[in-house]
Order: structure tokens, then sequence, then C-alpha cells
């Protein structure tokens, strides 16, 4: 019957009952939001979906249909057809993935003999799928290939090859918290943290917590359907902290939340190409193609930043890119320290550097619960497209990438702190590890120790650029009294935390980024061996010095 009805009115008559729906539900998402933040979002989207009516499509496709369970397919081509092997490429409204759109843009598929066709996400509602859809599409090789993020594959190793390193994030990914009852990492013990399910603000915050071993079941976790509704529980007071990326989660930060961490300070964000298996498989040419044009696109982009902000403002969707007028893609490229086709070579020259990365996303993501599939992780990665792309010295840029802070190809240049810059450091976390074994009434550390530095610091300092960490012995001082001093005592604590500064050196830590020191025996004299016990551990701190 309502149909009937519908049908029977006329274009205006339509146009008013949305409107009046369109009010109807606006009414509820203001009364709602305030008192839950989720009913409010989600009334929100309701009524974008009645009111902007028709979206924009992007230039010279159709979107695929996104219907809940069945594989995303690639849009179909509406332009004029040609013989040409098509790549088609997924990729979020993220600053580096716009590579691919100059390579569009200079017309540079043609050049090398492919038809690029480019699948913006959610630049429409139908193109929208969530993170399970664009795995199977790229596992089903229905798309050819994915820009995401590195831990993305660590939990989906079967979905394709890693084949480009992109970028590292430099401050784009972010932890906002609230800084009345979050100081430290170890203090979101016990707290709420809103985060997009299944996106890299998810692994972020999943990676902070195991640094400090908070685990998953010791927070109150609040996964969210996207980064703003995300910060909406935090602006609104219903979690204690927001994990996102800019410039969605920055309304956190302007109601008074503070950064306590980021990706510029720690470097585990990794932006990844990813071609699925099949396209690998049944035209190589045509990926070592994509591959060479990528990185012509990313030299003129290097060479000419103004230029390469003009060709994506001039190619559209710029409410969508956030890229509508000058200074808005080369700020954002600021933030995101990219890897031109020499750090891709030094990178892919080694590739157990990405492996290593690898196993550390999948530690984490296991440490949180997830299950991953078993894979050999060495396979995942492959070399030979950016290799070969190396051979062509036209395709290496002049120019440095606006931002060439890029971590996992070199070393930081990180200088020694002043003893001012150590008074006024932030203490950022106290890392669990407390017991590093020494042979007894020795400085030399056990294996079992030289492992459990290896797990458990190395991996944060390999991947930070701003952290310092300080080293604090501590030595059980046995009794009776005067059987040793406490100079004595102090010195062998100062040894033994010099022991482990040095074992972290020799594995290419830059010792001007270690501290060392001693702390005061609580137990001193003491005949009883569980209060010795006590005072045998070394204290590990990242701290962050002001000002950097």
């Amino acid at each position: 019957m309502l149909g009937r009805l519908w049908q029977r009115l006329t274009p205006v008559g339509k146009l008013l009952v949305l409107a009046f729906l369109a009010a109807v539900l606006y009414g509820m998402y203001i009364i709602t939001k305030p008192y839950h933040p989720i009913i409010g979002n989600s009334i929100s989207r309701l009524v974008n979906s009645v009111s902007q009516g028709p979206t924009s499509q992007t230039p010279g496709t159709q979107p695929a249909t996104n219907v809940p369970g069945v594989v995303p397919t690639a849009p179909v081509v509406t332009g004029p057809t040609t013989q040409l092997p098509q790549v088609v490429v997924g990729f979020d409204a993220f600053a580096s993935y716009y590579n691919v759109i100059l390579i569009e843009q200079l017309e540079l598929d043609k050049k090398y003999g492919f038809d690029l066709v480019l699948l913006p996400f959610c630049s429409t509602d139908e193109n929208c799928y969530t993170e399970d859809e664009r795995s199977e599409a790229l596992r089903s090789g229905s798309w050819d290939a994915m820009l995401t993020t590195l831990d993305k594959l660590a939990l989906n190793p079967d979905i394709g090859k890693l084949t480009v390193l992109v970028d590292e994030t430099d401050g784009a990914d972010k932890i906002v918290v609230n800084p009345t009852v979050v100081a430290t990492l170890n203090d979101l013990r016990g707290r709420k943290i809103a985060y997009m399910e299944g996106s890299v603000g998810e692994f972020f915050a999943y990676y902070l917590l195991n640094l400090v071993r908070i685990g998953p079941n010791e927070v109150e976790l609040f996964p969210s359907e996207d980064v703003i509704a995300a910060t909406d529980l935090y602006v609104n007071g219903w979690v204690d902290a927001v994990s996102g990326w800019e410039p969605d989660v920055d309304a956190a930060v302007d109601t008074g939340g503070n950064i306590i961490i980021d990706s510029g300070t720690l470097r585990v964000v990794v932006d990844v190409l990813l071609f699925s298996n099949q396209a690998i498989e049944t035209k190589p040419e045509t990926v070592q193609a994509f591959h060479n044009a990528w990185f012509e696109a990313l030299k003129l982009q290097s060479e000419e930043p103004s230029r390469a902000e003009q060709l994506v403002i001039s190619w559209g969707l710029n409410d969508w890119s956030y890229v509508a007028a000058e200074g808005d893609l080369v700020g954002w490229l600021e933030t995101i320290a990219q890897a031109g086709l020499g750090a891709n070579a030094l990178a892919m020259g080694n590739p157990s550097l990405l492996t290593d990365r690898l196993k550390e996303a999948q530690v984490v993501w296991q440490w949180a619960g997830k299950s991953v599939p078993g894979a050999d992780l060495s396979t995942l990665v492959d070399p030979s497209f950016v290799l070969a792309a190396a051979e062509n010295p036209s395709l290496f840029a002049s120019q440095a990438p606006i931002n060439d802070s890029f971590l996992m190809a070199g070393r930081p240049d990180v200088p020694q702190l002043t003893e001012d810059q150590l008074g006024g450091a932030t203490i950022l976390a106290v890392l669990p590890l407390r017991k590093v074994e020494f042979e007894p009434d020795s400085v030399r550390l056990t294996e079992q120790a030289q492992s459990d530095l290896r797990e458990q610091v190395m991996p944060v300092l390999r991947s930070s650029t701003e952290l310092y960490l300080r080293i604090d012995g501590s030595a059980a001082w046995p009794g009776p009294s005067g059987r040793y001093s406490e100079d004595q005592i102090r010195e062998f604590a100062y040894r033994r935390a010099l022991a482990v500064a040095q074992f972290l050196a020799g594995q290419g830590i830059d010792p001007d980024r270690l501290v060392f020191g001693t702390t005061p025996s609580k137990y001193p004299n003491s005949v009883r061996e569980e209060e010795l016990e006590q005072d045998r551990f070394v204290q590990f701190t990242l701290i962050e010095p002001l000002g950097r």
C-alpha cells in the first residue's frame, strides 16, 4: 500500500516527504547524541543518506555494488575500450596513496601499456567496503592491488604480496587521551579505548598496550565503524582514549585531549602496496609496468610537488580527498615519510627487515586474541618489481620527498641528551621487563636475558625516532652490615646497567639514545633471600625530551 501511495506522489511531493523524514531523523540525532553517541552517529548517517541524494562518481567508472557477503568486483570502465590489460587498485583517502591519481592524470598507464582503474574507497556509498570485504577482493583476484598498511598483511597473509613500501606515517596516526587520568602508557590499564574496528588505529592501540603488557581483558575496548565515531565517543566523555588518524581524530585534541604518542615518535604504521597473487602469477609484465609508472609518478611528486598537487586537485572528488586548495597536499605530506625508489631498493635488497616487521605485527595481533593463519613470512614480500625498476636510472628522483625521514632503510640521527634535556624529559612508559638474568655474581648476560632484550626492548627502539631509553640497574645488598659498602653495591648495579646498554648498542641501537644509571637497593644489608631477590632488577623507561 505504501508503495502505491509513493508512486502516486508528484516529484515535488516526494521531495517534501524526504525533507520531512530528514527533519525527523535530525531531531532524533540532536536529542540522542549527547546521551549516547553511538546512537547519535548512526542516526547522523541516516540523515546524510536521506538528504544528500545522488553522489558523484569516480571519473570514467561505475562503482561496484557493495552487497554484504559478496566479493566486491572491479568497477566497469565506461570510456573508450582498449586492448590494454587493466590494473584495478583500491585505496583510501590518504595523501601518499594519491600517487595512483598522478599515474592516471599523467597517463603513465598508457605510456607503460596498461589501463589503470581506480577504486577510491568510500568516495561514494556504493564503494564503501569493510576490511574483510577488501581482503577477500584482493585474495580472490577481483582487484589487482590495494594500498593499505603492513599490519593488514600480517593479519591476512594469504591476500597477496607486499611489493612496494609507500611510507611511514610521521605523526598522522595518534593516541589521544584524557590527561586527567592518563599520563603514561602504563596508565591505560583499566581505561576505555575507542578505535575504528579492523583499522590501523586498532593495531596501533594493541601495539602500545602490548608494549607495556596490558592485556585486552585489562581495558574496555570500544570498536567503532569509523574514526569519526570513535572520536565522538571521546569528545562526549564515553571513553578515556581514542586511537585514530588526522584529520578525523583532531576533534579529540581540540576538546582538550593530549596526544600521548603518535606515529612520528613510534614508526610502527607502515603503508604498503599489495598485489594479488593472481595478478603476479598471470600478468607479471603488467605488474612490472605498474611499478615503473608508480616510481615515475613519485619522482614527479618529489621534484615538482606543486604540479603534483594541482593534478590531484583537478582530478576531482576534492571533499573526499581533502585536497581542494593550494597547500593541502603538500602540507599533508609533511606528516608522511615517503619511501622513494632508493629507500625501496635498500629495503627490498634485505627483505628480512620486512619479514621481521611482519612477525612483530603478527605477535601483536595474536596477543590481542586475533586468529592469524600460519604462513612463511619470507614468501609475503616480492622484491623483484622494485629491484627491476631500480635498474632504470631515469626512475630515481633528483630531489628528496617532502618528508625524507623514512626510517626503515636507515638509522635516525639522534643526538646525545644534555643534562637539561634529560631533566625535562617526559616519561612515556615503563617497560614491563624487569627480571634481566645475569650469570651469578657477574655482569654477563645470560642467553635468556639476551633473548628477552631482543623481543621486549629492541622492537620499540628500532621503530622509534625520538625516544630514548633510560636503563637503571639495581643490585641486591646482602648482609650482615659491613659486608659490602653502599658504593660497592651502586658500582655493581651500574656495571649491570652498562652491560645491558652495551648489548643493545651491539645490536645496532645508537648508544646516544641510551641513558643508564642506578636505583638504590630497597633492602640494604638484608639476609632474607626474598628481599634480596626484589632488589635484583633492571628498569627500562622510555623517555621523550621536551622540545624535540
